[in-house]
């Protein structure tokens, strides 16, 4: 969703993956509030507006992300999610920091 932010001129673009491998990786973000939260009133008015269709809205067309409330479309500019194949994992199989901190170093990502 970054590439957007550029023109169609730009020298990069999105590819998706058919195979159901890693790079077809569907991630999701979230919002929680903290038990021991201090403001929360303003913290659940925050999540209410997160979750409403405005603020999904703003979320499809200012981050061109795709919505999680199924009463707003889509932003056109992506690939319908039903048409994507993403790999069949668990993302809590994906907690191992050490191991992976180790692969990226093994492979001269990080020093």
């Amino acid at each position: 969703y970054y590439l957007f932010r550029f023109d169609d001129d730009w020298p990069a673009a999105n590819h998706f993956t058919d195979s159901g491998n890693a790079g077809a990786l569907i991630n999701v973000a979230g919002v929680a509030m903290l038990e021991g939260s201090s403001n929360r009133a303003n913290a659940l008015r925050f999540i209410r507006f997160l979750l409403s269709a405005e603020g999904q809205t703003y979320f499809r067309d200012q981050t061109n992300e795709y919505p999680v409330a199924s009463e707003i479309d889509a932003n056109p500019r992506l690939i319908p999610l039903d048409e994507l194949n993403p790999p069949s994992l668990a993302l809590t199989s994906l907690s191992d920091l050490d191991g992976t901190l180790e692969l990226l170093r093994k492979v001269g990502a990080l020093e």
